[in-house]
């Protein structure tokens, strides 16, 4: 006997999940026996959720071929807001912003104030779980903004904006913003009023700039006026407002200051006994200062100033006597005139010698005293000639003297020897100055002289 029996045979299928595209994503075998029904033991891909159809729960294997299951799948998404768990890469700080919007209002003093306006917004985010890309909503406002702001009025100034408009639109805003005001000052005047002392108005100044500025000026007198007090000009002004200033300043003719300057000159001429002159020359150097009225033309003299002629003394010369001994100090003025003064010298009168009243014959007293004294010699009976020859003798000594500039000595006692050998020597030395007549007759009065001397030495010896 031949048992037969029958073995099932093993039978399979598929679930296969395809994406929209119709590409594969997944595959699952289930399998089994003919005619057994099993589980089916498939999961959607990872990331991925169901469009069309089903998973099914069980396959029942008939023994023919059991066809595949397609079920179509899609990227699961999910929507995250910032809290929780985030995936990698990603920060709370991603789903919330707070934008800026500052305002610095500069004031004409130089501070400055500020406003911040925040507008804070939030927004969520799509997570396709199978690729992992994130992506975000729009930004939603949801708290504050940036309202319009108008900037503050200052009087006698502009703001560069009046007003900042409001934004309200998300997408503008994207970034801190700042925005700087400042105040820009209304153009203004000073007017500066040149008025004579009677109130007069002679000219003006117009001083434009911004309120609040200070402006130095450079005062614009009318041609030959000056203030009447310069305390009373402005060196600069102020704008306080846009209009309406007005400073007044006090003018005068102007004057110039002419000078006038001269030398007046006290000249001395002083003639020596040997003829020669010198001049000397006292220069006083004044001046005088005036006003010169520049409207008028006219000049109000100072008076003049004051110098001075020092005091002279012409020079001392032995046996001589000078016509003025001393010129005084003399304040000179505009009323003191150039002068000229003249010096001589007069020679000094010498006194006439007398005889002793003795046993000495005269001539013989007269030398014998003469040489004792000083060599002067007066024979008897010849008192006039001799007297002239002494005092031509003397004279010519005293002209010599003067020429050499050396003050005359007075003679020492001498010998009867000295006294012979001494004129003959000072005849030698004068020699060489005989070449003109004056010295001539010098020498001819003194060959006269010697000549009584040796009258007189050899009438001496006789005796």
């Amino acid at each position: 006997m031949v048992n037969i029996t029958y073995t099932a045979n093993d039978q399979a299928t598929h679930i296969v999940y395809t994406d929209q595209d119709g590409h594969q994503v997944k595959t699952d075998m289930i399998t089994g026996k003919t005619a057994q029904t099993v589980d089916v033991h498939s999961d959607v891909p990872t990331g991925w959720k169901i469009v069309d159809g089903q998973v099914p729960a069980t396959v029942h294997f008939t023994g023919d071929q059991t066809p595949d299951m397609t079920i179509t799948v899609d990227h699961r998404h999910h929507i995250i807001d910032g809290q929780g768990e985030l995936p990698t890469g990603l920060a709370p700080s991603a789903f919330t912003k707070t934008v800026t919007r500052t305002i610095n209002v500069r004031q004409p003093d130089g501070t400055v104030k500020t406003t911040k306006q925040t507008a804070t917004f939030n927004r969520i985010a799509d997570v396709d779980e199978v690729t992992q890309q994130v992506t975000f909503s729009d930004w939603q406002l949801t708290s504050n903004g940036w309202v319009a702001f108008t900037t503050p009025a200052i009087d006698h100034y502009t703001p560069s904006q009046a007003m900042v408009e409001a934004v309200d639109d998300a997408a503008s805003l994207t970034r801190d913003v700042t925005v700087d005001i400042a105040y820009t000052a209304n153009r203004g005047t000073v007017e500066i009023k040149y008025v004579d002392k009677d109130g007069n108005e002679i000219g003006y100044q117009m001083i434009t700039s911004h309120v609040g500025d200070t402006v130095k000026v450079t005062p614009q007198f009318p041609t030959n006026w000056v203030p009447m007090d310069p305390a009373t000009v402005p060196t600069a002004v102020r704008i306080k407002e846009e209009n309406g200033q007005i400073i007044i300043v006090v003018i005068r003719h102007a004057v110039n200051d002419p000078a006038q300057t001269k030398t007046v000159t006290r000249t001395i001429r002083v003639t020596t006994p040997d003829g020669q002159t010198t001049t000397t020359s006292q220069v006083a150097k004044i001046s005088r200062y005036g006003d010169l009225d520049l409207v008028t033309g006219q000049i109000a003299w100072n008076p003049w100033t004051t110098a001075r002629w020092d005091a002279f003394k012409p020079a001392t010369i032995v046996g001589y006597t000078p016509s003025q001994a001393e010129l005084p100090v003399v304040t000179v003025d505009g009323e003191t005139a150039d002068q000229t003064v003249a010096i001589t010298y007069a020679a000094v009168a010498m006194p006439t010698p007398t005889q002793p009243a003795n046993d000495v014959p005269a001539a013989d007293h007269a030398v014998d005293q003469g040489a004792a004294d000083n060599g002067d010699y007066q024979p008897a009976g010849q008192g006039t000639a001799t007297n002239a020859a002494h005092q031509a003798a003397t004279a010519t000594t005293h002209h010599l003297t003067a020429t050499t500039s050396a003050p005359v000595a007075v003679a020492a006692k001498q010998t009867p020897a000295a006294q012979s050998a001494a004129p003959a020597a000072t005849n030698r030395q004068r020699l060489p100055q005989t070449g003109n007549g004056h010295d001539a007759s010098t020498l001819a009065g003194l060959a006269s002289l010697l000549g009584l001397f040796g009258l007189a030495g050899k009438r001496r010896k006789r005796d």
